[in-house]
């Protein structure tokens, strides 16, 4: 049977002529994650810059909590006054708003901007 290449910039794929489905594809260049992290990709910069963002607020958010529930708090990102804060269990969400709505001030300041709105929200445990 004959088989048909189509070829793009990054990838290679072969098919069967006759539409057979898809034998295999592969990368033609491929490379490490710390290879594509070493270049410095505009995507991947903009990933990183966010990484380190969030990191930031979920230190400061974890600070300023009392610390049981600073220990059940999985994600937080701030965007335009609002805290979005990711919780292990709606025990313990319940336990964070209230706790929230008392230290808001704290938090901005920890942030370094005005926390206006605090949404909490059950969260999925990061990991296996």
């Amino acid at each position: 049977m004959q088989k048909k290449v189509t070829e793009n910039k990054d990838f290679r794929t072969l098919t069967g002529v006759g539409g057979d489905t898809a034998r295999s594809a592969a990368v033609q260049y491929p490379k490490t994650i710390s290879e594509l992290l070493r270049l410095g990709h505009k995507r991947l910069d903009d990933l990183a810059t966010g990484l380190e963002a969030r990191d930031r607020v979920l230190a400061g958010v974890r600070a300023t909590l009392p610390a049981p529930i600073a220990a059940q708090v999985l994600t937080a990102s701030y965007a335009d006054g609002r805290l979005s804060l990711g919780i292990s269990s709606a025990a313990w969400a319940s336990r964070a708003r209230y706790a929230a709505a008392a230290v808001r001030e704290q938090l901005g300041a920890a942030l370094g901007a005005e926390v206006t709105a605090v949404r909490v929200r059950v969260a999925r445990p990061i990991g296996p």
